[in-house]
C-alpha cells in the first residue's frame, strides 16, 4: 500500500511539472514588436505593435496520424534564441537586395518537432519544424488568428461557383470586401493575404510564406465572431472534367489527410506583416 502511494505522488508530481505554463519572449531589433508565446496545455502566441495589441492570444498545432497532436499537452525541452542581421538578391524586387534582420526563437519540444518564431521590425511569423526519422500524415493543422476589437477587414472571398460541393476551388481572383471581422460571409471561406485596418493608421497584413508539397490556407469565422480559424483542403483522390466549357479539372473526391510527406522538414510560415502607414504595406 505504501509503494503505491509513493507511485500514485511521483505521477501527480510528474504530471504538474509537464503541464507547468512557460512563457517566451522575443522582440524585433527596433523594439518596436513583442511577441509572446505561453506554452501550457497549448501553445499561444500574441503581438504587440509598441502598446497595440496586434494579435490576441491564438493557438497553433498539428495533428498528424493516429491523432498525435503536436501541440497538446506540450513538453519544453529547450528554447534558444539568435539575431540574424544579412542579405539577399532578388531579380524580381525593386532593389538589387534586401535587407534580411531579425530575432529569432527557437522552442524544441518532445516528441520530435520545434516551432520557430521570427520577428522583424515590420512584422512575425512562426512555422512548425518535424523531425521525425519515417515519413508522417498530416491530418490537419489549426491556424487560430484572434483580435481584442471587431476590427475592419479587407477580405478575399472564395467565390468559385465551378464545383459547389469543393469549397476550396479558386481563381484567386476575387475582389476584396471591406467589412467587419464579424460580418464575414456566413458559409464560406476565404483565402490569403487580407488585410486588417486598426484604425489608427496601423494595418496588418496575413500571409502564409514558403507554401511546397503542403494545401494552401483559407480561413472562416471562429466561434467568437472577432477572429478566424484555419480551414485547408483534404488531398485529392479524384478529378472530372467540368466548369467552364467542361475544360477544367474539378476534385470529386478527396481523402481524410492533407498531406503524407518527410518526417523531417519545415512547414509554411504563417506571417503577419505590420505597417505604420498605407505606402510602407507593399515594402
Amino acid at each position: 500500500m505504501k509503494n503505491i502511494f509513493i507511485l500514485f505522488c511521483f505521477i501527480i508530481v510528474n504530471l504538474s511539472f509537464s503541464q507547468k505554463k512557460q512563457d517566451f519572449t522575443v522582440n524585433s531589433t527596433n523594439g518596436k514588436i513583442e511577441v509572446k508565446i505561453a506554452v501550457n496545455d497549448k501553445i499561444s502566441w500574441s503581438i504587440l505593435h509598441e502598446n497595440d495589441l496586434i494579435l490576441a492570444p491564438s493557438e497553433m498545432a498539428m495533428t498528424l496520424d493516429e491523432n498525435n497532436v503536436l501541440g497538446k499537452n506540450p513538453v519544453v525541452l529547450n528554447s534558444k534564441k539568435e539575431s540574424v542581421n544579412t542579405s539577399f538578391e532578388t531579380p524580381l524586387y525593386k532593389k538589387k537586395s534586401v535587407k534580411d534582420q531579425y530575432n529569432k526563437l527557437t522552442i524544441n519540444f518532445k516528441n520530435d518537432f520545434a516551432i520557430e518564431f521570427r520577428v522583424f521590425d515590420d512584422g512575425a511569423a512562426y512555422r512548425f519544424v518535424t523531425k521525425k526519422k519515417k515519413d508522417i500524415t498530416i491530418k490537419s493543422e489549426e491556424v487560430v488568428l484572434n483580435f481584442d476589437k471587431d476590427y475592419s477587414t479587407l477580405m478575399p472571398y472564395v467565390r468559385d461557383l465551378r464545383n459547389p460541393k469543393d469549397p476550396y476551388i479558386s481563381s484567386f481572383e476575387a475582389h476584396y470586401e471591406n467589412k467587419k471581422i464579424s460580418e464575414f460571409t456566413k458559409d464560406t471561406l476565404a483565402f490569403l493575404p487580407f488585410l486588417i485596418d486598426y484604425k489608427n493608421h496601423k494595418k496588418a497584413v496575413f500571409l502564409e510564406v514558403n507554401l511546397e508539397d503542403y494545401p494552401g490556407l483559407f480561413v472562416t469565422n471562429n466561434k467568437n465572431k472577432i477572429g478566424f480559424e484555419s480551414r485547408f483542403s483534404k488531398y485529392p483522390l479524384k478529378e472530372a472534367n467540368g466548369g467552364f466549357n467542361n475544360i477544367n479539372r474539378l476534385i470529386t473526391e478527396r481523402a481524410d489527410y492533407l498531406v503524407k510527406t518527410k518526417g523531417t522538414r519545415i512547414f509554411p510560415w504563417r506571417a503577419i506583416v505590420i505597417s505604420e502607414s498605407d505606402a510602407r504595406i507593399s515594402e
